[in-house]
């Protein structure tokens, strides 16, 4: 084919291989798993007004061990449970949409609707076969409704499932689950989570009244709140066996109604203790399974503070220490009374925090607890009522609970920033940019030399700036939130790689202006924007929640974190540059350009390089920092193991080039399985469910990864197959040339600097 023809199928190929990906790419990211056929009926719905829904969503909640806004808790619930951000069904002959805010609203106060709704995202069709029900495809959505008849015979299943599992690993602790098989417990914990939630308060339907006992007043009294209220006087009777039947029926029926909601929303914020503790008294702060943190402070006296049976120090007169625990106790060690302060960190649902308050630490908890509930009482009684009413008790609720969460130490204005953050959706807008941006440089592709093909140039730079920009700023955003660096769990990485590989990329572009690294950044930051997405609605986690306690360290996450994902970046854009040389080798584009192969080759020498010294330095700071936690530099766990396996690869391919191993070939060809490298200690490592950095497994990720690897190896399997057959045209050609054969017009002899496949 002669060289203009060729050269110019290339072109129509790249283009249209950018075109069909970007089309999947936006599809795939804007779905929400419905077609309109599938809308299901949710009768004498009618949707929350904005007012409403802008209240709500600045409501400050509790959950994943921080305060976040009512929306945050909201998206990532529905999230988890539903599989999308948005949910579509038909009311009254109309198409509904409603948002997170909107779906957890009605779950709180119009349950009677929420268990019509079409909440759980079912994808394993033969689970829900086993348990009787009949189902029409492979992957649906269900109401609460739907589900209810089965619920008993699959929370069976799902335990038996895991007694058996419980048995196996007594025998070999290393047993795993197998992934293909039907497993029910998820299904049972999410129906579990949606329970607890449906029930937050299920305390104000009230309690029932004796119909032969004279009551005051009787709608008064038939409020939890009220009874709440009364409690102390009531324990007090109980223990003269002074109360009459009836009330012992009520007082049982309020911590059945409240105990329903143990599992709810956790929005109310944790209660100050005064106690006073006699010479050699002492007082149980908390008691649970579950390691909870409080702020003692000794206002006079002395007291010697237990975990259990281990002593964690003593506080004299005018000190005070925060302190962990699951056995919490304090004794008084002097010969003088002792005042305590004591001030929790942890908030509840209304369930939980009856039985906080019930643990008796101070006797005046249980009045905050009974307005609490009064004010959620008349929360949901307006909620039958005038919307306008509804939002006004809403917003004075959501004012006192800002006002008390900042009274604790939140930060003011930082549920707000929070809000905006998610309404700005600065991930999606930058990879709306990118795409556009891919498009128009795909364009720019087919007649680069063109006066309009110049001008698709500077719009590329355009558009790819506005996507680095949202990229950049939502990064910068999150870091404020978080109040740490950007990079602390697996999602962080993603987007924080595709802006680091955005950046060094544009300073790549605009050193050689070869438009290369331009489409080279473009695609970074597309796919990597697309990754975040696409991994954010698989592990349906709050990714912002607080570290783990071995993580809490900004130093170390500034350093060794941040260097060491530096090192994945690198690795990964000179695999991207590598790719562009493969593929313009298949394609001839190098034809034309002699310079484009040793530009090239060039780059990802520099970029092994790049990778070589942030892969290497993080890992000897990873080391001091494991030294420093955990009492060893190294230990072979596996994600030390794949920071090594990065920095033994590029000293491989450094060292091979330098002795003449590698030529041009072998060099891309290495940095393709370099990718494989990096992925296998970036994800790779998080799928073998061992190791110390256990904080960074996930589910849902590992036929990705193998996907990756198997893609990855296809391109290196097709570099190996180029560079042999050009190597064969290579020698046949010189074979010709040596007995003065002539070659056809438009034949192009390789150049003469390509000796050796590497």
């Amino acid at each position: 084919m002669p060289k203009k023809s060729f050269n110019g199928a290339a072109r129509w190929t790249g283009f249209a291989l950018a075109i069909v990906a970007t089309i999947w790419i936006a599809v795939v990211t804007n779905r929400d798993g419905y077609s309109k056929e599938e809308y299901q009926q949710v009768e004498g719905y009618s949707k929350w007004n904005e007012e409403t829904v802008e209240i709500a969503k600045g409501i400050p909640v509790q959950d994943g061990g921080r305060v976040k806004p009512f929306e945050t808790r909201a998206q990532f619930l529905m999230l988890k449970l539903h599989g999308a951000r948005k949910m579509k069904f038909e009311s009254g002959g109309n198409e509904i949409s409603i948002g997170p805010t909107e779906w957890l609203l009605d779950i709180l106060f119009r349950p009677e609707i929420a268990l019509k709704m079409p909440t759980f995202r079912v994808d394993d069709s033969e689970l829900l076969e086993k348990v009787g029900m009949e189902v029409e495809s492979r992957r649906d959505r269900y109401s609460y409704l739907q589900l209810e008849p089965y619920m008993q015979e699959l929370g069976k299943r799902a335990g038996d499932l895991q007694k058996e599992i419980q048995a196996k690993m007594q025998k070999d602790p290393d047993y795993k689950f197998p992934g293909g098989e039907s497993d029910p417990r998820a299904l049972a914990r999410k129906i579990m989570e949606y329970q607890g939630m449906l029930a937050s308060n299920d305390f104000s339907k009230g309690v029932t009244l004796d119909a032969s006992a004279e009551t005051a007043d009787g709608e008064q009294m038939s409020t939890v709140s009220y009874w709440v209220k009364a409690m102390p006087v009531l324990a007090a009777a109980l223990r003269q066996q002074e109360v009459p039947e009836h009330v012992q029926k009520l007082i049982n029926e309020v911590s059945f109604r409240l105990g329903r909601g143990e599992g709810g929303i956790e929005w109310l914020p944790p209660y100050e203790a005064n106690v006073i503790l006699p010479p050699g008294g002492e007082a149980t702060i908390h008691s649970g399974e579950v390691v909870k943190t409080f702020e003692v402070n000794c206002e006079s006296g002395q007291v010697e503070m237990f975990e259990g049976s281990s002593t964690l120090g003593t506080l004299e007169d005018g000190a005070g220490e925060s302190y962990p625990g699951a056995e919490l106790v304090a004794k008084n060690t002097g010969e003088v009374s002792a005042t305590l302060r004591i001030q929790g960190r942890e908030w509840m649902s209304a369930g939980n925090r009856l039985g906080e308050v019930s643990r008796g630490l101070d006797t005046t908890h249980w009045e905050r607890l009974s307005n609490d509930l009064k004010t959620l009482e008349g929360l949901c009684a307006a909620a039958e009522g005038k919307e306008s009413e509804f939002a006004e008790k809403l917003d004075n609720w959501r004012e006192e609970l800002v006002s008390r969460s900042s009274a604790l130490g939140e930060k003011e204005g930082k549920l707000e920033s929070e809000v905006a953050y998610y309404e700005k959706n600065y991930f999606v807008r930058g990879l709306v940019w990118f795409v556009l941006a891919f498009v128009v440089a795909a364009v720019s592709w087919l007649a680069p030399a063109s006066g309009w093909g110049r001008w698709t140039y500077r719009l590329t730079w355009v558009l790819g700036v506005l996507g680095a920009f949202y990229l950049i700023w939502g990064i910068v955003h999150r870091c404020i939130l978080m109040e740490r660096p950007p990079v602390g769990n697996l999602y962080d990485t993603i987007p924080f790689i595709a802006g680091g590989g955005v950046l060094v990329l544009f300073l790549l572009e605009a050193v050689t202006r070869r438009r290369i690294a331009l489409g080279a950044a473009i695609a970074v930051g597309l796919l990597g924007l697309f990754l975040a997405r696409a991994f954010e609605g698989v592990d349906a986690q709050d990714h912002m929640d607080p570290l783990r306690a071995v993580l809490r360290s900004n130093f170390w996450l500034s350093t060794h974190v941040i260097i060491i994902t530096l090192g994945y970046s690198g690795g990964l854009i000179a695999a991207a540059m590598s790719h562009v040389f493969i593929y313009a080798k298949a394609f001839g584009l190098d034809r034309t350009d002699r310079s484009l192969s040793r530009f090239l080759t060039r780059s990802v020498y520099g970029l092994v390089c790049f990778t070589l010294f942030f892969s290497l330095v993080g890992t000897v700071l990873g080391g001091i920092w494991a030294n420093d936690s955990w009492g060893r530099f190294w230990g072979w766990d596996p994600k030390e193991n794949g920071a090594m396996l990065i920095v033994l690869w590029c000293l491989i391919i450094l060292h091979a080039r330098m002795g003449g191993y590698l030529k041009e070939w072998g060099i891309h060809i290495a940095s393709v399985l370099g990718a494989i490298v990096v992925a296998f200690s970036w994800w790779g490592v998080n799928l073998l469910g061992t190791g110390l950095h256990s904080y960074g497994f996930t589910e849902g990720i590992g036929g990705a990864v193998k996907m990756f690897y198997c893609f990855e190896f296809v391109v290196a399997l097709g570099g190996i197959g180029l560079a042999i057959w050009e190597k064969k045209s290579r020698g046949k050609k010189s074979r010709d040339k040596k007995s003065g054969r002539k070659w056809p017009e438009g034949s192009d002899q390789l150049p003469s600097e390509q000796k050796a496949l590497g």
